[in-house]
């Protein structure tokens, strides 16, 4: 009887050995490359002033410079059209490879919105979407102590988008796991994530394209 006390309070008492799950480490943040002169040059041969403008085969002027929380356009800067048309060249590949229309969900998310006339025009977009969402069960003092990475929506490095008619969780992780293997050959990055978006940038790769933001 005592012996099946002592083994009893030993169980008590015995500290647990909690073994930790492992997680894939987040991805370090990675730097713009400036466009090219060519690339620039390139990129003013569009009409940016027209939003139904075609900045390649699939896509629109408006579906890259539209910001949907403010429901305003976005007048890109010379460096920021370049990019944009760098990611949408990408994104046409995606598209004829995945052979099934792309609703565009956000592009550019700058930092200084040029958008005359509106009382958004100079506002930093990137981080009232970090306030307004990612951020949005934080108290003010808590946003305002709050860094927003650098995210290469910033840029026009990024876009997030889905399969029209199809934006669920479970869909999205279907598109994920087709891409894995066009990563390299399209030289893009994808977010790790679990959301009914997928995101693809064209920033440099620090250590993996599928990457935990």
């Amino acid at each position: 009887m005592l012996q099946i006390l002592l083994t009893i309070l030993q169980n008590i008492f015995q500290p647990k050995i909690v073994v930790p799950i492992p997680t894939k480490p987040r991805e370090p943040e990675s730097k713009p490359v400036p466009p090219t002169p060519i690339e620039i040059e390139s990129a003013k041969k569009i009409d940016w002033s027209n939003p139904a403008s075609k900045i390649s085969k699939y896509f629109t002027v408006k579906e890259a410079t539209f910001l949907p929380s403010w429901g305003i356009l976005h007048i890109p800067t010379d460096d920021e059209k370049a990019k944009i048309l760098k990611v949408a060249e990408k994104m046409d590949a995606i598209r004829e490879f995945l052979n099934e229309p792309i609703q565009v969900h956000v592009w550019i998310r700058p930092e200084k919105a040029n958008c005359p006339n509106s009382e958004w025009d100079g506002k930093d977009y990137n981080r009232y979407i970090y306030e307004n969402q990612v951020w949005k069960n934080l108290t003010s003092a808590q946003k305002a102590e709050k860094k927003v990475p650098n995210s290469p929506h910033k840029t026009g490095d990024a876009v997030d988008w889905s399969i029209i008619g199809k934006r669920t969780p479970e869909y999205c992780a279907t598109i994920r796991s087709k891409l894995l293997s066009k990563l390299q050959e399209l030289d893009i990055r994808m977010e790790d994530i679990e959301g009914n978006w997928i995101h693809v940038d064209t920033r440099p790769v620090i250590s993996r394209r599928f990457f935990k933001p």
